[in-house]
């Protein structure tokens, strides 16, 4: 529960320190000047990034520092419950700068260091290994000072990064890697000799407040498992006010859908049914594998608990697209034997290709924007808990209260905050996602 005296809006702005990038120069207090701060997180990209809105009423920050790029700025920001979060930043641009009357105000895009670097780094060595593993290693080599949560895969493969950045490998490493606790099942075949794909493939590699990570939607996917795979709450947020025992923290204020189920979309992208045809240049053998939706479904983690709609299964028995491939395992391959037999990094194209494109649009099935007060614990890649009212008359909702549809678990995919300095108060906004509708009224529990 919040402090007494407060509530789950508030936050108090500690400190904003700007340390110029001249040798031995003392970090410059800048709050005073701060009007607002806004802070966002994605699931799709290597950064986490902010904005610090600037009043400056005669000190002349940004020409006395004087503030040139890549300035260090330290954040520290109490919560309603009295706990103090920190955030490190670099600034890199300055923007919307206007002057009137000896005042001036300006924005300052702040960025996570890593971003930075990442720009300047071009990587050439050849990277051998599972997709985690070399993502691990680039992390580490490239950002010591940061941290990497990985989850394990099953595949091993070799890398010529061609002076790519270090964020470009590891995105490019997201649709290829297999969970390892999907090997092994070949799926056999489905007539005229064309294979029946199976599998689980599909990463996402993100930095959120708390590091870096290279997780498999089939774990984020998870409702078991919390934000960071280990066994902790999952946080329920709901829109009921009254009579839940929820704390002002967790009651959501606005929420908008903002996508559904498009069954032309998913038709178009091989999202319930895909046909692979690939060619093995070092052999000359030409082979067809299918992969299905419906087939796959009971062997993968979903958030939501209505299962795999009737449309859906309909639409997963005909192949809706068809895509082609190149396959070889000679390149870095160097034994007298057959490479397709004996590689220890064979080319699995059939094992992600499909796979990922299915589940990365499936996890788009259902899509919410949620405003609640400003709770700074939670992060992308958490698993929330919504529990939205019924909408239906008032005289029905004592036997029905919750609406089981569109309740349940979903992902964060994007976070931002807002800090308004001139309240002193906050909200966070997220965007949710899940691949399937439905939830278990017993899940409903609220904090």
């Amino acid at each position: 529960m919040t402090n007494q005296g407060y509530n789950a809006y508030d936050f108090t702005l500690d400190s904003v320190g700007i340390t110029p990038l001249t040798d031995g120069a003392e970090t410059v207090e800048i709050a005073p000047l701060v009007l607002g701060f806004k802070y966002y997180e994605d699931i799709t990209t290597g950064f986490v990034s902010a904005n610090l809105m600037i009043v400056d009423s005669g000190i002349n920050v940004r020409g006395n520092l004087p503030i040139q790029g890549y300035e260090e700025v330290n954040i520290k920001i109490t919560d309603c419950n009295g706990d103090q979060h920190e955030y490190d930043f670099h600034v890199y641009r300055i923007g919307d700068v206007s002057i009137r009357d000896g005042l001036q105000s300006y924005n300052l895009g702040l960025i996570t260091a890593e971003a930075i670097e990442n720009e300047r780094i071009k990587l050439n060595k050849t990277l051998k290994g599972s997709p985690h593993q070399i993502v691990e290693s680039i992390i580490s080599e490239n950002f010591p000072d940061s941290t990497i949560n990985t989850d394990v895969t099953n595949n091993r493969m070799v890398l010529s990064p061609g002076n790519k950045s270090p964020f470009s490998i590891c995105h490019s490493l997201q649709p290829r890697a297999i969970p390892y606790q999907k090997q092994g099942d070949t799926g056999g075949t489905v007539g005229d000799d064309v294979k029946l794909a199976t599998g689980s493939a599909g990463f996402l590699f993100y930095r959120n407040k708390d590091g870096f990570n290279f997780r498999a939607l089939d774990t984020l996917c998870d409702p078991t498992k919390g934000g960071a795979g280990l066994e902790e709450d999952i946080v329920t947020l709901t829109d009921q006010v009254s009579d839940t025992g929820a704390s002002e923290e967790y009651i959501i204020t606005k929420v908008e859908f903002t996508s559904e189920i498009n069954i032309m979309e998913g038709l178009r992208l091989g999202a319930y049914n895909t046909e692979l045809q690939t060619f093995n240049i070092d052999t000359m053998e030409y082979e067809k594998s299918v992969y299905q939706y419906s087939t796959q479904y009971d062997k993968q983690s979903h958030l939501g608990s209505a299962g795999l709609t009737q449309a859906q299964e309909i639409m997963s028995t005909t192949p809706a697209r068809i895509s082609t491939a190149i396959v070889s395992n000679e390149p870095f391959y160097s034994d007298k034997d057959a490479a397709k037999d004996n590689s220890d990094t064979p080319d699995r194209l059939g094992f992600y290709i499909p796979q990922s494109f299915s589940r990365n649009y499936i996890l788009n099935t259902q899509g919410l924007q949620i405003e609640i007060p400003s709770n700074l614990d939670l992060t992308v890649g958490n698993r929330v808990n919504v529990v939205l009212t019924n909408s239906i008359v008032q005289e029905n909702r004592e036997a029905d209260d919750i609406d089981i549809h569109n309740s349940g678990f979903y992902l964060i995919t994007k976070l931002s905050r807002f800090f308004d300095k001139s309240t002193n108060k906050a909200v966070t906004v997220l965007k949710l996602q899940r691949d399937s509708h439905g939830s278990d009224e017993d899940l409903n529990s609220t904090n």
